[in-house]
């Protein structure tokens, strides 16, 4: 099986408003990112569980604070055209309501929350 994070070595950081870190349905779900320079941004107080979660402990840094970042929003529309991912790495044929990942056609990724 090929998991749609593979070599995505340009994600630089991660935001879950999540306090107790989701689970993943594969331990490849972050397969190529650079999980030793990719910044994990956590709810205040839950860094520890996400540090002993399977798969998101493999990330360096982790940093608390997440409930007081943005997330880009956007239509689901605007995202028709291309490739998307489910925060557990499985390619959509649209948006979800939530946090999605999407594969730019320049290579980008962007981590989008869909209302």
């Amino acid at each position: 099986m090929i998991y749609k994070y593979e070599g995505c070595t340009g994600l630089a950081s991660i935001v879950s408003h999540a306090t107790t870190p989701p689970t993943c349905t594969s331990y490849y779900v972050f397969e190529g990112v650079d999980k030793q320079t990719c910044k994990l941004f956590v709810p205040t107080g839950s860094k520890a569980a996400y540090q002993n979660a399977d798969v998101w402990k493999d990330f360096s840094l982790i940093e608390e604070g997440a409930e007081a970042m943005s997330v880009t929003t956007t239509k689901a529309e605007d995202c028709s055209t291309r490739s998307i991912y489910s925060i557990d790495g499985k390619q959509l044929s649209s948006p979800l309501k939530g946090l999605n990942i999407i594969r730019m056609s320049d290579g980008t990724v962007k981590k989008v929350m869909v209302k």
